[in-house]
């Protein structure tokens, strides 16, 4: 089991901030315990979650109030044993940056071949298609963890 996990997308508002708060949940329903946070590549440092992300989580039982953008750095890079990005490309982007990160960075749709597609400015059936894919895939981690 891992200790930490880091949940990446490119702004830290509206896929990374679901995944971390599904995956708090998941694994806690299972009674194992792990640091989950998240970050953005490019990140809205410092902007709530988006408004559409907001809603789903509290339609689910989670909260997103309190979650700021936060950009990624080196240090959260080294600081956690698994790394999930929402995107194939996004492995190379974080790679590109942080090169001692290898093989610790996988797509969080690994097991079922997807990407979960980024709905900023989008309207709100796009978030709740990426929050489903994020809820199959955290399953899908957590099964495995």
């Amino acid at each position: 089991m891992f200790r930490s996990i880091l949940m990446v997308c490119i702004g830290n508002i509206c896929r990374s901030p679901l995944a971390e708060v599904c995956m708090k949940r998941a694994l806690s329903q299972r009674g194992k315990s792990c640091e989950v946070a998240s970050a953005g590549l490019h990140a809205l440092v410092g902007h709530p979650a988006a408004e559409h992300s907001l809603a789903i989580a509290t339609e689910h039982g989670m909260d997103l109030s309190v979650h700021r953008g936060r950009q990624l750095d080196a240090a959260m890079v080294r600081n956690h044993e698994l790394i999930l990005v929402m995107e194939e490309e996004h492995i190379a982007m974080l790679l590109a940056m942080y090169p001692f990160a290898r093989g610790r960075v996988h797509c969080l749709g690994r097991w079922h071949q997807e990407n979960i597609d980024d709905p900023y400015r989008q309207p709100k059936e796009s978030f709740e298609q990426a929050y489903r894919l994020i809820e199959r895939n955290v399953e899908a981690w957590v099964e495995k963890l």
